[in-house]
Parts: structure tokens; sequence; C-alpha cells
């Protein structure tokens, strides 16, 4: 496995846009290519987290919080920052760091903590806003349920427990192909009016290139007509701080 593998994995769980805006969070120190066969997880970097990691032979340390959360002037051995990343560099070890984007995540620090002190019904204090996207795009009767298809496989229309939510709505469009087009439908220079069906799905916002792409490559238009919007709607996947009730007072 790649330290790039286990990067899609977190993310997965704990997406890093999930994280509080100044936290510095994911690939630390090491490559993104390198082989990870062994992982030590530690809430911290210190020497003796170093230490435990060459002998038991980690190829990457993941701590929850991050070394370097300052931009780096100088690596100054003789301070502790510096130490600890000259360290890490000879003993060819990555250092992954996941913070708030645990913390604010359904099954992360805070829920682990809350379920430890016996708390029941847990919800998020706040629930994270503006995390999702809907895309609008407009596609041709016949593909419809296609390209559906393959926005929601790379992530699109998931609304808690339920996938592949869309809505639908049928029109007319027009266009003219210009000279040197090459339409799917209609002719160079002809105005062209075609049945299609508005596609609405709703998406996390860092799943945005992914989406577009399976767009792209499921759509028969050369030019694909798109919208993405901001949404405000609360999520019930993330959020900030917990809250919830004892079974005994």
């Amino acid at each position: 496995m790649t330290l790039r593998e286990v990067h899609h994995l977190l993310e997965a769980w704990a997406p890093g846009a999930v994280a509080w805006e100044k936290d510095s969070i994911g690939l630390q120190l090491g490559s993104m290519n390198q082989q990870v066969h062994t992982i030590l997880v530690a809430l911290d970097l210190t020497d003796s987290v170093i230490t435990e990691a060459t002998r038991k032979k980690a190829d990457l340390i993941i701590t929850h919080h991050p070394l370097l959360f300052r931009p780096v002037r100088s690596i100054d051995e003789d301070q502790r920052v510096g130490r600890l990343i000259a360290k890490l560099t000879r003993s060819r070890i990555g250092l992954y760091a996941a913070h708030t984007n645990l913390d604010f995540t359904t099954g992360g620090v805070n829920h682990t903590l809350a379920t430890g002190l016996g708390i029941q019904d847990i919800e998020f204090l706040e629930k994270g806003r503006h995390i999702f996207k809907k895309l609008v795009v407009y596609v041709p009767e016949e593909h419809t349920n296609s390209v559906m298809t393959a926005l929601a496989a790379a992530g699109a229309g998931h609304i808690g427990k339920y996938e592949q939510c869309s809505f639908q709505v049928n029109g007319v469009g027009t266009f003219r192909p210009a000279r040197g087009a090459n339409p799917f439908i209609g002719t160079p220079g002809v105005l062209e009016h075609v049945r299609e069906v508005r596609l609405e799905m709703i998406l996390p916002g860092w799943k945005v290139e992914a989406v577009t792409a399976a767009m792209r490559s499921a759509h028969p238009y050369e030019e694909i007509a798109y919208d993405l919007f901001d949404l405000a709607n609360a999520s019930d996947a993330y959020g900030s701080g917990v809250v919830g009730t004892l079974k005994k007072a």
C-alpha cells in the first residue's frame, strides 16, 4: 500500500475539507508515493514515538496533533521541531496528521470520547454547513439514466441513508453549432431544439473533481451545459462538538 492509498482511506472517513480552515492536516513529511507496510498511531510526535516507530520498523506515523502548524523558516536540530524532522528524515519515516477533520466527523474523536463516557443519542453540537454543492446538468432524455448512474458512482446523490438521489425535469434545450463544431446532435449553422432533462444531484464539495470528470465521461455532448451551486444545508455526518444524554444522571 502507498501513503496515497492511506490518505484516500482517511479522506473517505474524515475528509480534510471539513477541518478547521486554519488547521494543518494531511501529509506533513514524506512522499505520497512511498510504500507503507507498518503504521504507528500517536497523539503527538515525540522523540520516544520516533524511537518506537524505528524499533517497530514503521514506515508511517499518523498523529492527531500536527507537528507542522506554522511555517518552518529553518530546520534547526537544536530545536524540537527541527530535531524531530531530522530524525524522521534519517529514518525515512513519513508523517501524517488527522486533526480537526477527525474531530468533526461521525465516529471520530468527539464521538469516541462521548461513547466512552456512556453518552447516548449522540449528535453534533453544531452541524457542519456549506459542505454540500448541487450539480445541475442538462442531458438528452435517452442518456439521463447513464449519466445519473455515473454521477452516483463518483459520489453524487447520497442523502443520509439513500443513494442515487436526483431530481429530473423535462424541457427543451436550444443550440446552434458553430463552424468547426462536432455536435452529437444537429448540424453546424442550424438552430436545434432538443428534448433534454435537467438533472440535479447533491454532492460533497471535495468530490466535485471526481463527479464532474464522471459527468464528462458519460455525457454524449461535445460541450456540456452544467451549473454548480453552493448549499448551506446542515450535515448530519460532520460538525463540531457532540451532545447527548447519560443513561443515568
